[in-house]
């Protein structure tokens, strides 16, 4: 897959989530686990996306979802009037990172097996 596919997959993912945090936590749906247990997931598949939207550049893919995790935090405090859990804000920025760090394992696991096989990695 092309850059820029990852790139319109990342950022409109990102959106999806700025909408999101729109809401407030009774009209999200239920998870069936704790709510920290779905920012890991989502904030990780964001991280994920953006470090293979990305891959030349980690330091913007990590500081996109920090900034991200916290913008999305602070939106969310300010439209629904009451403050975040730190647990909430910790579990999205361990779930952001882990999913950067993820893509890059995917990343450069990809790049060895498109390497010419007479070329040793």
């Amino acid at each position: 897959m092309s850059d820029r596919v990852f790139k319109i997959a990342a950022w409109t993912y990102i959106a999806a989530l700025a909408a999101a945090s729109l809401f407030h936590d009774a009209w999200r749906g239920a998870l069936g686990s704790p709510y920290e247990i779905g920012h890991l997931v989502a904030f990780g598949v964001a991280g994920l996306t953006m470090r293979l939207a990305y891959p030349l550049a980690p330091g913007f893919a990590c500081l996109a979802m920090i900034a991200s995790v916290c913008g999305f935090n602070l939106i969310g405090s300010l439209m629904t009037g009451y403050s975040q859990p730190p647990l909430d804000i910790i579990a999205g920025m361990a779930g952001a990172l882990w999913g950067v760090a993820l893509g890059a394992t995917v990343r450069s696991g990809h790049a060895r097996l498109t390497r010419h096989p007479r070329h040793p990695v």
